[in-house]
């Protein structure tokens, strides 16, 4: 992506082109969406789109640092195991608001990008919290941290694939008792 001020008139470009995306997201694959489409849906030009962007590969890429921002609740949480739980009731949300968009991410591999991409964000935060927490036990923290984030995004994927047979209640309660069994 290249380096841009982000102004009024840029802003309203880079909205339109989201929400033009998410909508063909919902319609079909990824690999279907041309620049062209996209940019026809948004009503800006393809020498716009050029201008901030590569390829739609690096507009995906800035969409899911965009869409971040609203996926994550900016609150402080107060412990590692509060901040676990909400990064999975906060991916079962994202999902359920864009079932046919995510199903059509999934089906090109991408949502494990996006999943690594939010993930990202998350782990400084989930660091800080678990470093205040486990104090005096010997313990990697980067290393229990990654796991986490793994295990989660597992859990995600698992729920995706098999909603049918596994409730999101029953993910999340799971997901508590690992919780609190690591932050004893």
């Amino acid at each position: 992506m290249k380096d841009t001020r982000i102004d009024l008139r840029t802003r309203k470009v880079y909205d339109a082109l989201i929400e033009a995306f998410i909508q063909l997201l919902s319609e079909k694959p990824f690999d279907s969406i041309t620049v062209v489409e996209l940019c026809n849906k948004a009503r800006t030009r393809t020498a716009t789109f050029y201008n901030h962007f590569s390829d739609k590969y690096d507009f995906f890429t800035f969409m899911i640092a965009e869409k971040r921002r609203d996926f994550m609740v900016k609150t402080e949480w107060q412990c590692f195991e509060e901040c676990c739980y909400a990064f999975i009731e906060n991916s079962f949300a994202f999902i359920e608001a864009h079932d046919r968009m995510v199903k059509n991410i999934l089906s090109d591999n991408l949502l494990i990008m996006m999943m690594s991409s939010v993930s990202k964000e998350m782990i400084e935060q989930l660091k800080e919290l678990l470093d205040k927490e486990i104090t005096g036990r010997e313990v990697n923290t980067d290393i229990l941290v990654q796991m986490m984030i793994g295990a989660m995004s597992h859990a995600i994927r698992y729920w995706l694939e098999h909603n049918q047979e596994v409730s999101k209640k029953e993910i999340l309660m799971e997901v508590s008792i690992l919780l609190k069994s690591i932050c004893k």
